[in-house]
Formats: structure tokens, C-alpha cells, sequence
């Protein structure tokens, strides 16, 4: 059975290839003026597990694309556009094991942009394409070991089961949510993780978690260990909280540039704040890092908001939890994440009674059983309807 999607969900999974950045604009440095509106685009989108590909689109098209290696390591390319564009930054720092920066210049006939490869990048690689080029960074050799004490390494799962890597949120000095009688978001969210993965190994599934102890991950460490583990699915689990102690029920999140509303926004916001990410929930177009959108999961959109929908409808169901409905907001755990995923807030610490309810072992336990029959529900609808998930083996 397919999920009736979203239109925007629909909307951004059919652009997944289009380039995404174009913030930005620096005045022409030369005396031929561009055309207005006519501005060059670039952008990173995912290009698989362990590779991104760094995209130009050239508006009116290219003469021609050269490249050659620096004597630093960089990619230096050529593009000589059909006629004169804007550059709409001069560098972008990143810093990733890819891609470390990128620069754009112009000299009087062309338009250079320089790549620098992180440190764990084989050469980039260029084609070109009628309306500009792509250069793809793939990383060097095997992953190595995923932070985060006690998790598995990245080898390949021979049998080829589904690979869902559980993220249970906050940890170490990071609390998360406290309710009333002193119970913390990061032991609640762990024992569901533990008692979650258990079921879904039962089920056939190759389970990987972010943490298996009190320990404190950087929101970016979090997908980055998904990423190493090559995982199919990550789900990462929280408890929400709010001012209001009527505020109660279940939500499924998906990665978006807007929060779906004000209270959205602020749970993004508090989320993001707690390990430093930068980010408010709150930031705009000309704000937004890079990494945020040009990453790899608008690629995995569609999959994410149709695992959200099959997590949402089975914790309505199964527990009676008030339906929050599938939510969208810009977590930054969920970012460049190469797979499908999704951010779970189980229940509410400031509702008396599901904090009881969150204190039960028992409890935990069903809400365990649930989550393992929706990922259980979302393997056979990707099966029934012949969607092949992209590879995620080496």
C-alpha cells in the first residue's frame, strides 16, 4: 500500500538532482554585465553512500569544461558559459571528509571553480553536461569505525538484510527532556533503542545503534555513523516536551528547510541547540549552511515521509496516542543522512501521565513492539511496490 504524499514532498522528490544552492550574489568582475536573473547555480547533492557530487548548472548552457589538478591537490575547472553569468558566491567553507571548500572566480571568458577534497576523498572526478558539469568525490578505501563507544563497525552485511541504525537522542551531560519526577529523555529513549533493536534482529533486520551507553554524540556524528554503517533506515529517537502540560501524543519528523509550524519550529530549535549545531529553527535561505538541503536526503524524501507516515498511523493505532500527524522542521540529526529517515518523539515528558507511562518498562516495551512492526510494515511496502532502495553497499 503507498501513503498518499504530501505535494511538497512530491514537488522536492522530483527535483532530488536539481542543483539546491544559489544564496548569495557578488557583483561581476567584469565590465560585460550578466543578463539579470542569469546566475550561475551551484550545488552538492548526495550522490550514494560515501560520495557527493558537486553540481553546476549554467544558465544559456557551456562552450566548453576543462579541468586540471593543482599543485595543492584541488580540482581546478574551466567552464566557458554561452553567455556572461553571475557568480553567486566567492567560497563556501565545509569542511566534511569530502569536500573541504569550494571557490568560484572569473577570469575576462570563463568561470573558475576551485574544489578542494577533504581528507578522506580519492580525486575528483568531472563530466561535463550541456548545461554545466558535475564533479563527484567518492572517500578513500573502507569506513573506518563509527564514533560513539560499543557501536559495530561498517562491514558489509553479506545476507543483505534491510540495515536500520537506531539513534537514541541526547546522552552523556546532554539530559534531553526531565519530567516532573526526575526522569531524563536520554535513559528513556536508550531503553527503547536496546528493547527496539532486539526486535528488529528478531525480524530479520541488521540493527546498528548510534549509542549503547550514556554517551554524548555531535548531532553531525549521529548520521555520519549511519552514513559509515551504510544503513538503509535511521530513526532517531526522542521525548518531546512543551510549556503546556495538556500537550500529548506521538510525532514523526522528516528533514525540511520550514518547520511545519510554530511548535515545530521551537522543538528544532531546542533539539539543535543541545549539541551545538548552530542551527535555531528559525533561519532563512541566505542563513541556511550548505550542508543543510545540499545533502543527500532531499534524495530520500519521498522514502523518509512514507516511513514517517507508517510509524505515525501504527503508534495512533496500537497505543491510542493523539495523532500529531507526520511533521517537518529542520533537525539537524537528520541531515546528510544518504538514507531514509526520520526523527520519532514517542510522547510528551510534561504530560503527567505520559511521563507515568514513559516510566514503565512494560510500556516501553509495547512502544518497542510498535516501532519494530512499523520499520517491519515499510520493508514489505518497499517490497510490494517493486521500489528498489538505492544500494547501500559498497
Amino acid at each position: 500500500m503507498r501513503h498518499h504524499l504530501p505535494a511538497f514532498v512530491r514537488r522536492i522528490s522530483a527535483a532530488a538532482g536539481a542543483v539546491l544552492l544559489t544564496a548569495g550574489v557578488l557583483p561581476a568582475a567584469t565590465a560585460q554585465p550578466a543578463p539579470a536573473g542569469d546566475r550561475l547555480s551551484v550545488g552538492i547533492v548526495g550522490s550514494g553512500p560515501g560520495r557527493l557530487a558537486v553540481e553546476v548548472i549554467v544558465p544559456g548552457g557551456v562552450r566548453s569544461v576543462t579541468a586540471r589538478p593543482d599543485a595543492a591537490g584541488r580540482m581546478v575547472v574551466e567552464i566557458v558559459p554561452v553567455r556572461p553569468v553571475e557568480l553567486p558566491w566567492a567560497r563556501k567553507e565545509l569542511g566534511t571528509s569530502l569536500l573541504d571548500a569550494l571557490e568560484l572566480a572569473r577570469t575576462p571568458a570563463s568561470i573558475v571553480l576551485t574544489v578542494t577534497p577533504g581528507p578522506a576523498a580519492t580525486p575528483p572526478v568531472l563530466s561535463r553536461r550541456p548545461d554545466g558539469a558535475r564533479i563527484l568525490l567518492a572517500a578513500r578505501g573502507t569506513a573506518g569505525s563509527p564514533a560513539g563507544g560499543g557501536t559495530a563497525g561498517a562491514e558489509p552485511d553479506a545476507g543483505g538484510a534491510m540495515r536500520v541504525v537506531l539513534d537514541p537522542g541526547h546522552g552523556g551531560e546532554e539530559d534531553g527532556a526531565i519530567g516532573s519526577t526526575g526522569l531524563k529523555e536520554k535513559d528513556v529513549v536508550l531503553d527503547i533503542a536496546r528493547r527496539l533493536a532486539a526486535r528488529l534482529r528478531a525480524a530479520g533486520f541488521d540493527v546498528r545503534l548510534t549509542r549503547d551507553g550514556d554517551e554524548n554524540l555531535s548531532l553531525d556524528e549521529r548520521a555520519g555513523i549511519a552514513n559509515e554503517n551504510h544503513a538503509d533506515l535511521f530513526v532517531s529517537l526522542h521525548v518531546n516536551a512543551s510549556r503546556s502540560s495538556r500537550a500529548r501524543g506521538a510525532e514523526t519528523y522528516i528533514l525540511s528547510r520550514e518547520a511545519t509550524d510554530d511548535a515545530a519550529r521551537t522543538l528544532a530549535a531546542l533539539e539543535n541547540d543541545a549539541a551545538g549545531s548552530g542551527l535555531d529553527g528559525r533561519v532563512g535561505d541566505s542563513e541556511l549552511p550548505l550542508i543543510l538541503w545540499d545533502l543527500a536526503q532531499v534524495e530520500y524524501l519521498e522514502a523518509s515521509a512514507e516511513l514517517a507516515a507508517t510509524i505515525q498511523r501504527r503508534l495512533n493505532e496500537a497505543l491510542g496516542l493523539r495523532d500529531r500527524g507526520v511533521r517537518q522542521a529542520p533537525f539537524r540529526v537528520l541531515v546528510g543522512a544518504t538514507c531514509p529517515a526520520v526523527l520519532v518523539e514517542t510522547g510528551f515528558m510534561s504530560h503527567p501521565d505520559e511521563e507515568r507511562k514513559l516510566a514503565d518498562g512494560a510500556y516501553r516495551a509495547r512502544l518497542a513492539d510498535v516501532l519494530a512492526q512499523a520499520i517491519s510494515e515499510y520493508r514489505e511496502q518497499v517490497r510490494d511496490a517493486v521500489v528498489t532502495l538505492p544500494e547501500r553497499r559498497p
